[in-house]
């Protein structure tokens, strides 16, 4: 885990964790985008918009107990085989509300694993809140992410082996 925080407010934050199967066999499981991202505990549901909103194909929309918004994005980048990185921002405007990118990312961990890296960018606009409380807050996240993505792992049905 590593989570890094500037006088400027930018975030860098990342987590992994490895499956036990071929890379081929996770990204078949993770190129269901929407259920994937679905896995961060505050993203309650993806959408994608018809028709898209200016600078906004997706709607994601974000709950904690019950309370959220619903905020915008679209994937930025798709990896075939590889991962993707989604944007996620604030219907207001681009530039408040913890602006920021998710990425998803494979990598071979040997001959039947694979290491999943689960990322976040961004500039972090509450700058009343202290950065130990921000690090702490996203490094909740991402590791309950990262959970949420080993249970569901766990938890899949079985796909016939090749």
């Amino acid at each position: 885990m590593t989570c890094t925080i500037d006088e400027r407010g930018v975030v860098r934050a990342s987590m992994a964790c490895t499956l036990r199967a071929p890379r081929t066999r996770v990204w078949g499981w993770m190129r269901d985008w929407r259920s994937f991202l679905e896995m961060d505990p505050l993203h309650v549901r993806v959408e994608a918009l018809e028709p898209p909103l200016p600078h906004a194909d997706l709607r994601i929309r974000h709950r904690l107990l019950g309370i959220g918004v619903d905020r915008v994005g679209r994937i930025l980048r798709w990896r075939e085989g590889k991962g993707f990185i989604v944007s996620d921002l604030s219907r207001r405007s681009p530039g408040v509300g913890f602006p920021h990118v998710c990425e998803f990312a494979l990598q071979d961990a040997g001959p039947c694993a694979t290491r999943v890296l689960v990322g976040v960018r961004g500039r972090w606009t509450a700058r009343f809140v202290p950065r130990p409380i921000v690090r702490a807050w996203i490094t909740l996240v991402l590791a309950a992410t990262v959970g949420i993505i080993r249970l569901h792992w766990v938890a899949r049905p079985a796909l016939p082996r090749r």
